[in-house]
Parts: structure tokens; sequence; C-alpha cells
């Protein structure tokens, strides 16, 4: 692996964590100033999709500089994974931008926190993508484990949601859209993250596409594992 493909991944590890780490004090601060203790105040942090994808992503920017054959970087590195992030991360960046853009406007620092984290973020790492993973094929069947981290996240959500009445997205409360909307509102989001899912399939399948891009973006790369 070249020195540049290091240095790229220390440039995405530093512009993730320093997003998330401002986004980690401007939600603390601004629920702890509404009464919330700090561990619920971190509780609602926390519930946020994109502070789960980006810390995701974060963590397989670190993954290049783990052992060279750890487990722990074969699994952050491999293409099962971080194809998983990848589709998660362009999900954030269309659905913010999509539904949630619009509902509120950010100043000074949360406003180049936030779109680091929603826009950025979903672009460089589709670049890391390309850079680290082996030019193999994904099988249809991923699609069905991309399913994992959302799946998981909905279910938790709306079960702490019952509990303590917060619901990170205004398309996620039942109080005032009521559970019928509510659950369709899941079902289309879900349709249109599996809409998304094979597409990102279709392209990476396309050998055509894909080896343009590689030989684009990195021809060197490209030409060593080739």
């Amino acid at each position: 692996m070249s020195k540049n493909n290091f240095y790229f991944a220390g440039f995405c590890l530093a512009i993730g964590t320093i997003a998330l780490i401002l986004q980690f004090n401007v939600a603390v601060d601004y629920w702890t100033t509404r009464g919330l203790s700090l561990s619920a105040a971190i509780g609602q942090h926390f519930s946020y999709y994109t502070i789960i994808t980006n810390t995701f992503a974060c963590i397989c920017f670190a993954g290049v500089f783990a052992r060279k054959k750890s487990r722990v970087r074969k699994f952050l590195l491999s293409k099962s994974f971080l194809s998983t992030i990848t589709v998660n991360l362009l999900f954030v960046a269309i659905a913010y931008n999509v539904l949630l853009r619009h509902l509120w406007n950010p100043e000074g620092v949360e406003f180049y926190v936030n779109e680091i984290l929603h826009s950025v973020m979903p672009v460089i790492f589709i670049f890391f993508y390309y850079l680290f993973v082996p030019p193999d094929k994904l099988k249809w069947h991923c699609i069905f484990s991309w399913l994992i981290i959302p799946l998981n996240y909905i279910v938790i959500i709306m079960m702490r949601g019952e509990l303590t009445g917060f619901y990170p997205y205004p398309f996620l409360e039942p109080a005032r859209l009521g559970y019928v909307c509510v659950f369709t509102n899941i079902v289309l989001l879900f349709t249109g993250y599996m809409g998304l899912s094979l597409v990102f399939i279709s392209i990476d399948r396309n050998d055509r596409v894909i080896g343009r891009l590689r030989h684009f973006f990195f021809p060197d790369v490209y030409q060593n594992k080739s």
C-alpha cells in the first residue's frame, strides 16, 4: 500500500473525527442547557443515524492503520463491510438533503460540521471505498446484510422513543403523525434504501463503469491491483 493511500486515509480520519467531536460538543451543550443530564444528552446525540454512520466511517478509516495482518483490519477493510458503510452514508446524504435540510438553518461552526457529516463524508468515503476494496464484484445477496444496521437502528429508536418520548426525526413521531403514518414512512424509507442498494450493486458489477472510475481517479493503484 502506497504512502499516498495512508495520507488519504489519515486525512479522511482527521476530517471525520474533528467533525464528530465538534458535533458532540454542540449536541451535549444543547441538550444539557435544556435540563437533560449528561448521560441523557449523550443518548440523544447518538440517536441520530448520521452520527452512527459517520462513526462507523471513522472506524473504517482508522482500520487502515491497524496491524497489517490483524483480523480487525481485515474486517474493517473488507468489501462487505466497506460497502455496507458506503451505502448507509449515501442514504444519509440523500435522506438529509431531500427530507430534512429545509427544516433548519445551522450557523457558524455547526453549519460546516453539518455539511461535512451529511455531504462531504459520503463523497470522500466513496473514494475511500474504491481505493481500498479489492476489484471483485459485489453479490446481489449483499443487500440483506446491508439491512442489519438500519433495521436494528429503527427498532432501537422506536423502542427508546416509547420510553423517553424523543424521536430524532419528525417523520418518526407517532404522537404527531400516528402509528400508521410512521409505519408508512418507515416502509418508504426502507424501500428507498433497498433501491439505492440495488443501484450501488448494479454499478459495482459493471466492469466498464468501475474500470473507468478506477483508472480515472486511481490509475497507479488500479494498475498495481491488476
